[in-house]
C-alpha cells in the first residue's frame, strides 16, 4: 500500500469519525453545538506531515495524478448534486414561510466539506482497487 493509498485510509477514518461525533453532539445538544463535530476534520492537516515524503522513495507517479484529479472531480461532483438538491428542498420545504432557519443554513459548510473530504477518498481507494 503506497502513501497515498495510506492517506486515503487515513481521510476516511477522520472523516467518519467527524460524522459520528456530529452525530453524537446532534443527539445530545442543538443543531449549532453540534457543528462542532467536525473540527475533527483539522486533523486532516496532521495526515501531511506524517506521510510526507522520504528520502529514495518515489512520491507519485502518472497514475496517482490521475487518480487524484479523478476523485476529485467526481468528490465535487456529488458535492454540488447534493448543495442543489439541498438547495431545491430547503426552497420547497420553507416556501410559505419565506425565510429560512439560521439552523438549516449553517451546518450546510460543514457538511459540504465532510462530504467532499469523504467521497473523494472513497473514489481514490475504489479507483485504486479498480487499478485505473
Amino acid at each position: 500500500m503506497t502513501n497515498f493509498q495510506k492517506y486515503a485510509v487515513f481521510q476516511l477514518v477522520v472523516t467518519v469519525s467527524a460524522a459520528l461525533a456530529y452525530l453524537i453532539l446532534l443527539v445530545t445538544t442543538n443543531v449549532q453545538a453540534a457543528t462542532a463535530g467536525f473540527a475533527l476534520l483539522g486533523v486532516l492537516g496532521l495526515g501531511r506531515v506524517y506521510f510526507q515524503h522520504r528520502k529514495l522513495q518515489v512520491e507519485q507517479d502518472e497514475r496517482d495524478f490521475y487518480i487524484r484529479r479523478k476523485a476529485g472531480t467526481i468528490a465535487f461532483v456529488v458535492f454540488w448534486l447534493c448543495f442543489v438538491a439541498w438547495g431545491v428542498t430547503v426552497s420547497l420545504t420553507y416556501a410559505a414561510a419565506a425565510t429560512v432557519p439560521i439552523a438549516v443554513v449553517t451546518p450546510v459548510v460543514w457538511i459540504g466539506a465532510w462530504l467532499v473530504y469523504f467521497v473523494r477518498s472513497i473514489a481514490i481507494l475504489a479507483l485504486n482497487a479498480r487499478g485505473a
